[in-house]
């Protein structure tokens, strides 16, 4: 089992508390969370211990107690039974394991934890409310597979979820040059061959990016490429599991790494819900033909979600930076130790 060197985990770790990274947490991850919660209680499922939850939540589960505050999980004294998080670099997996206690987790990355039959079995007995995958790196790993390991996971994970509802969230770096070109290219492609199929999707694409190709976009700004081209890969994966998939919510900001690289952090919360067993569709291609229509809503639509520049919100704005740093403090400080 390979773990990243504490160099780099420091790049990724330094910014835990950062004012931009925790806008997101409390106006996408916490508003979606909420809507979901409020969802299994009108639905007549309700959680002992609040939401079942996967996290990478970093050394310091900053997310877990947002939402403990927010009442949408609960701990039981000795950790949080309702959550499940992975963390890949032993040094922070011991301190969070010191800080959440008896709290199921797994040290090793997601592609390791998605590949352990034994944690198939825990999804299908104990399927997940909200995932969060909060990635350090990109999306399509220049030295991986053109479809990669990480979307194989997420994939995966998908088919464990089958037939329960929920939401994801996902993070990655947007960083030209450390993608697999291969992966990023046929990306390109596949939207183009969008465009062949259907002309709605096209103009679609026109009304908000005007002449510009997704070739074009994809050399002008790698960052609004993904957040142009990801969700549509996410609702086949749904599709292809009968879920109708939406995604409300984009979200970018600007990084620098410790050797002076600039590039973009892209953030993605999608919903997952049930096709519904109507007995109008209730054979196998009348199934298909409606799932590919979702498909279809789901990628026009998803061109009017505009996503929100969170350096434009936060960063010239004092008071609101402010709040958000002594907010992130006020979770740090709320936190409890219960040990192993």
């Amino acid at each position: 089992m390979s773990h990243p060197s504490p160099d780099k985990c420091k790049d990724v770790l330094d910014l835990s508390r950062d004012p931009v990274k925790h806008f997101v947490r409390v106006n996408g991850w916490l508003q979606a969370a909420t809507s979901r919660f409020a969802k299994l209680n009108a639905q007549g499922a309700p959680r002992e211990f609040g939401l079942r939850y996967l996290t990478l939540c970093g050394k310091e589960g900053i997310d877990i107690y947002l939402f403990k505050r927010a009442a949408l999980i609960r701990d039981n004294g000795r950790g949080f039974p309702s959550v499940f998080y992975c963390e890949s670099y032993v040094g922070n997996y011991a301190q969070v394991r010191e800080l959440l206690g008896k709290t199921r987790s797994f040290l090793g990355n997601f592609e390791e934890l998605v590949n352990k039959n034994c944690f198939h079995e825990y999804v299908t007995n104990n399927p997940f409310d909200v995932v969060n995958l909060d990635f350090s790196g990109s999306c399509f790993p220049r030295a991986d597979y053109p479809f990669s390991g990480t979307l194989r996971s997420i994939t995966r994970l998908i088919e464990f979820q089958k037939g329960n509802e929920f939401d994801l969230f996902v993070t990655f770096k947007a960083l030209r040059s450390a993608e697999n070109n291969d992966a990023v290219t046929e990306l390109a492609a596949n939207m183009e061959k969008n465009f062949e199929e259907n002309n709605e999707i096209e103009e679609k694409f026109k009304t908000c990016f005007g002449n510009l190709t997704p070739d074009d976009i994809l050399e002008q700004d790698y960052g609004r490429f993904l957040l142009a081209t990801f969700p549509k890969i996410v609702f086949g994966f749904g599709s292809s599991n009968s879920f109708v998939v939406k995604c409300p919510q984009k979200f970018l900001y600007q990084r620098i790494n410790r050797r002076g690289t600039k590039y973009q952090i892209v953030k993605f919360i999608f919903s997952f819900e049930n096709l519904g067993h109507s007995s109008t569709f209730s054979r196998a291609s009348r199934r298909t033909a409606e799932l590919a229509a979702h498909y279809k809503e789901s990628t026009l639509s998803d061109f009017d979600v505009v996503p929100l520049d969170v350096d434009n919100v936060v960063i010239h704005n004092d008071v609101l930076k402010n709040e958000l740093k002594e907010d992130c403090v006020d979770i740090l400080e709320s936190r409890k130790a219960f040990g192993t």
